[in-house]
């Protein structure tokens, strides 16, 4: 489940030392390292990868049962998707322009191009977005 809540009143009952977050960057990091391999010492408490917060702009639930990659490729499509569909939208244009005004060749290898710049913002997008907005917490 993927709610939202800015509201510190809903989180008062909390003790402040048990307000912490992770960054999206952070859960997303490793290939989704973070969700794969429930069973081992990867799932015991790491503080060292959360931070104190006074806000979450995201919370996530999920169950144990649930393949981590499933996790990680579904926290991928909705955080990232939208920023990948953009980014390939505007490669293809910019290809396109080019090779119409006979500046590149035309030739279907430009797919090669547009299809990697798609994939790297897919996967990259929330180390792009730390640079030019807060991280999502």
């Amino acid at each position: 489940k993927i709610g939202r809540t800015r509201s510190l009143e809903e989180l008062a009952a909390l003790p402040s030392e048990l307000l912490r977050g992770v960054t999206l960057r952070v859960a997303l990091r490793g290939i989704g390292k973070e969700w794969r391999d429930i069973h081992n010492e990867s799932t015991k408490w790491r503080p060292h990868l959360t931070q104190p917060t006074d806000h979450f702009d995201y919370f996530l639930s999920h169950d144990w049962g649930t393949s981590g990659r499933m996790k990680y490729f579904s926290l991928l499509m909705f955080f990232n998707s939208k920023a990948s569909a953009l980014v390939t939208f505007l490669c293809s244009s910019f290809l396109g322009v080019l090779c119409g005004l006979e500046i590149l060749p035309k030739t279907v290898l430009w797919l090669i191009p547009n299809h990697i710049v798609s994939l790297l913002t897919l996967f990259f997008w929330q180390y792009v977005r730390d640079v030019f907005k807060k991280r999502l917490v």
